[in-house]
């Protein structure tokens, strides 16, 4: 489970769109039709993906005020419907051998997709991290040119440069 730190909070509609998102990434990696996935079909594949994401979106987004409803609404359910989820899903994981490793593989999917969303330490924000951090060693280098082009002058005996120099040093500029 992801949890670098505390998610940031969105409008409802980007809650909604995200959770959309992760409904299509689910039923792709499954191979399950997304419409079939929100209907009342009851063939044991999607019912097993369906429980397992209920149960994982509300343990994820109950932090940020999202309601059973509000996850049963994703796909075409009611709160008594989440909330059964939930508790069969934690059922399963306490009785099945290989069902820890199912709900695993679909909490993966959904950690990629919302990542980027929720939390700040994405590869994007690391991207500009790093992007930053470069530029300020750029600048530290080019005063390191600077001070190195003013040390061979003052070798070379100039006194005004080394007086300059000299301020460089101590932190006080030209």
């Amino acid at each position: 489970m992801v949890n670098l730190i505390k998610p940031k909070t969105f409008p409802i509609s980007t809650i909604d769109k995200m959770m959309e998102k992760i409904i299509l990434e689910i039923c792709e990696a499954e191979n399950l039709n997304p419409i079939v996935f929100k209907s009342k079909h009851k063939g044991q594949e999607y019912v097993e993906v369906r429980q397992i994401y209920a149960a994982l979106m509300y343990d994820k987004f109950v932090g940020m005020g999202i309601s059973l409803a509000r996850v049963g609404r994703t796909i075409n359910r009611d709160h008594a419907t989440v909330k059964h989820c939930c508790k069969v899903v934690q059922d399963r994981i306490e009785i099945w051998p290989n069902f820890p490793s199912r709900v695993a593989h679909i909490e993966s999917i959904i950690d990629a997709v919302i990542r980027p969303w929720l939390y700040p330490n994405t590869r994007e924000y690391l991207s500009s991290e790093i992007y930053k951090l470069k530029q300020k060693i750029e600048k530290h280098e080019q005063e390191l040119h600077e001070l190195d082009e003013i040390e061979g002058v003052v070798n070379e005996g100039d006194a005004a440069v080394a007086v300059r120099a000299e301020h460089w040093v101590n932190g006080n500029g030209y």
